[in-house]
C-alpha cells in the first residue's frame, strides 16, 4: 500500500513528534517501536541529548511496506 499523502514534502528529516502526530500515536510508542526493531532508526544530530530525527525516505518506505491489516483487529479478536 502506497501512502497517499507524504509525512513532508519540505524535510529529509522528521521529528519523532512529527511522526507520531501523522500516525495518531504517542512519541513515545515511535521510540518503542525503534527499540523493538519495528520501526526505522533514528539519527541523533547533536552530541550531547540532541533532537532525534528520522530519514523521512526511511520512514515512508518502511510505511509503505507495512502489511494492511497490521494493528486491525478482527471480529473473531474482540
Amino acid at each position: 500500500m502506497r501512502m497517499q499523502n507524504k509525512l513532508s514534502d519540505k524535510t529529509q528529516y522528521i521529528t519523532r513528534g512529527e511522526i507520531a502526530s501523522k500516525l495518531g500515536v504517542n512519541p513515545s510508542t515511535i521510540l518503542r517501536w525503534e527499540l523493538k526493531g519495528d520501526f526505522p532508526a533514528g539519527y541523533r544530530l547533536t552530541k550531547n541529548h540532541g533532537t532525534v530525527r528520522y530519514l523521512l525516505s526511511d520512514v515512508e518506505e518502511h510505511l509503505n511496506n507495512i502489511p494492511r491489516s497490521v494493528g486491525k483487529r478482527s471480529s473473531q479478536d474482540a
